[in-house]
């Protein structure tokens, strides 16, 4: 199991370099295993084979490194690209200027359902939530926090698997709800809406067209006008 999540991080690795703190999910376990000494030492010999093992397989990466930019241990884009005592959290998740929440607002509903995790996994859904919150925590140190001209927070693509286990379970706490269509309701209204404005916004985005680097209005171009009165009255809800 250890040497298997070692590949698994070493390769996530070599995608983004950041993906190296989904090694927190072996420091979650670890405060789970905190009062059983037997399991907190297997936990302990298992997570530093699983760092050991990541390290080979990013090996390859740091060589890289090495022969490009002469430091195999420096970040390439300078010692000012990442300010981690400065991270702008608010401004990746809600700000205009390409906001994780505003331009992916179905990440709203994977957050709520990550806490809706039954209480017997109760390890993974804390896991899960750490990976995200230092995700989002990490990608908010970068200079460019916006991720440049793209659509999203494409940083943040590397935890669309623990958002879907969060939707996953936030249907699954609908479905046991006694009136069986709230939950088709939820599917319809919520997720639906929040898939449809999502490709709302990228369908202005076909044939090619890049996406601007700068502030954009989120509305109302092409929207009913009672959906401009309301963003000039709350604004967009999301950012």
């Amino acid at each position: 199991r250890w040497v298997v999540l070692g590949l698994l991080l070493g390769v996530a690795a070599l995608i983004r370099v950041q993906d190296f703190a989904f090694g927190t999910l072996v420091i979650v376990e670890l405060a789970f295993a905190a009062r059983d000494r037997r399991a907190l030492l297997r936990i302990l010999v298992g997570g530093a084979i699983t760092l050991a093992v990541a390290v080979v397989v990013f090996t390859p990466q740091l060589l890289e490194w090495h022969f490009v930019f002469g430091k195999a241990f420096a970040v390439p884009q300078g010692p000012r690209y990442t300010r981690f005592g400065s991270p702008m959290i608010l401004e990746l998740l809600f700000s205009p200027r390409n906001g994780w929440l505003q331009t992916t607002p179905i990440a709203y509903a994977g957050l709520i359902g990550l806490a809706c995790i039954p209480r017997q996994h109760r390890i993974i859904g804390v896991g899960l939530a750490v990976v995200v919150l230092v995700q989002i925590y990490l990608n908010s140190t970068i200079e460019d926090w916006w991720a440049a001209a793209s659509y999203g927070q494409r940083r943040l693509c590397s935890v669309t698997l623990p958002l879907v286990v969060g939707n996953a379970a936030l249907l699954t706490r609908l479905a046991r709800a006694r009136l069986r269509w709230l939950q088709h309701a939820a599917v319809i209204v919520i997720f639906g809406g929040l898939v449809a404005v999502n490709l709302n916004r990228v369908w202005h985005l076909r044939a090619g067209r890049p996406a601007p680097a700068d502030l954009t209005p989120t509305c109302c171009a092409g929207m009913p006008s009672f959906v401009g009165g309301i963003y000039d009255r709350v604004g967009n809800p999301f950012e």
